[in-house]
């Protein structure tokens, strides 16, 4: 799959944070990818001095923002946008540009249509995050004349809007325990327990909790990465990022029922006091976690246990 990086998807970047989230996403979807299909980058000649609404040029402001939290993400693309062969030096009278009709948005049009080829962007507009985009396909007819036709483009999106509608679907792996351990691994800042571990396995047929629990565990960890600098965890912030059902236990539920949830901890031994914070799954499962602080005084989210929905003085 060539991915084409238009200027387009530059004209209105003005946050490095647009070029790390697409990335991400990006890095997201390759892993899902079936059989390591390779994504290959072409790039316009001018991408890199192109000058963006800030005055600078597209490798001024990446070399300008950044930072340690960034590098791993701006270094990757720098070196893909210098060291990758540019469009026009690979394929003699080809132009992937897609180009915008006004300043509304309401049409593109794209001088190439290859099946082969789809657009990457940063998600410096709301279409863009859209899988496909249509546009106006420019092209000489017999008599030299150009012929303008109605087409659509193929767009690498936000991986979170994929469903069996969306153009990449049938190119990627459809989740499964292997595909949920797989993305598991590479959240660094949460750790499961054993009888976690375990009990994911006993519902691997069920699709939708390992989605579910996949979905509240990659928020979780960015939260660790992002947001959780000092104190407590804050379930007010984790709410607002997607863990919408995220929870303490009742006073009156732990005095009843606390001894049902002192779970294995961190270290292995079983907990001295109940963990309370938690959040539900499908077919009324609950997920129990805590944050704590390693040894390299690093941010984590521990998962203690994930079952059945214990007994509160609600539900008995």
């Amino acid at each position: 799959m060539k991915l084409v990086f238009n200027t387009l998807s530059l004209r209105n970047l003005d946050n490095v944070d647009q070029i790390v989230q697409s990335l991400e996403n990006l890095f997201k979807i390759r892993r899902k990818l079936k059989n390591n299909d390779e994504m290959v980058f072409l790039f316009h000649s001018n991408i890199q001095s192109y000058t963006l609404s800030c005055q600078k040029s597209f490798m001024e402001f990446l070399s300008e923002n950044k930072n340690d939290e960034n590098s791993e993400y701006l270094e990757y693309l720098v070196y893909h946008i210098v060291n990758v062969p540019f469009i026009d030096e690979i394929i003699n009278n080809l132009n992937l540009e897609v180009f915008v009709e006004n300043d509304n948005f309401q049409g593109f049009k794209i001088v190439y249509e290859d099946h082969d080829f789809a657009l990457k962007s940063f998600f410096t507009e709301e279409l863009w995050e859209d899988f496909t985009i249509n546009c106006e396909v420019e092209k000489l007819n017999n008599n030299a004349e150009i012929e303008r036709i109605d087409s659509q483009i193929n767009n690498i999106g936000n991986l979170k809007n994929i469903n069996e509608q969306t153009w990449i679907y049938p190119f990627l792996l459809n989740l499964s325990l292997e595909l949920f351990t797989t993305e598991i691994s590479f959240l660094k800042n949460i750790v499961l327990s054993e009888s976690v571990i375990q009990s994911i396995k006993s519902y691997g047929n069920n699709l939708s909790l390992l989605g579910s629990l996949l979905d509240s565990l990659q928020i979780l960890d960015g939260y660790c990465s992002n947001f959780w600098k000092f104190g407590e965890i804050r379930l007010s912030l984790i709410k607002e990022l997607g863990v919408t059902t995220i929870k303490p236990e009742s006073n009156e539920t732990l005095k009843k029922f606390g001894s049902e949830r002192k779970f294995t901890d961190v270290d292995g031994k079983k907990s001295k006091y109940p963990f309370t914070v938690h959040f539900n799954l499908p077919d009324d499962k609950r997920c129990y976690i805590k944050g704590f602080v390693d040894e390299s005084g690093i941010r984590k989210i521990f998962v203690a246990y994930v079952g059945k929905h214990l007994r509160t003085v609600k539900f008995d």
